[in-house]
């Protein structure tokens, strides 16, 4: 059994339909991970059912890489930060080389 309290997935956040190809469908709560942003599909049981992480509040999934006790909190939304401030100033940095080539060429020409 997982680290958690099955009466905190009274709402596990969200709700999942497969339907095959043959029109028969299942349907089944779910949660996010909140470390690598998977999509869990919540058993009747809830064997599946990762751990809370307690510094962001929310629950992670089984995966060992996501577990705070293991890993400790590295929230989805940071990592995606992250990414994003890398990328802005990597454009940024891509602009200024852009624009001093610029300057050098007209200086060149003059």
């Amino acid at each position: 059994m997982a680290n958690i309290n099955l009466h905190t997935l009274h709402k596990p956040g969200g709700y999942g339909e497969v339907v095959m190809p043959e029109g028969q469908g299942d349907e089944h709560d779910t949660y996010t991970c909140c470390h690598c942003n998977r999509i869990v599909r919540v058993l009747l049981d809830a064997s599946n059912v990762g751990e809370w992480c307690s510094m962001c509040g929310r629950l992670a999934c089984q995966s060992k890489r996501c577990s705070p006790a293991l890993n400790g909190c590295s929230p989805f939304e940071k990592k995606l930060e992250a990414y994003e401030a890398k990328t802005r100033f990597q454009h940024d940095l891509d602009k200024a080389v852009l624009w001093a080539n610029t300057m050098a060429e007209v200086k060149l020409r003059a």
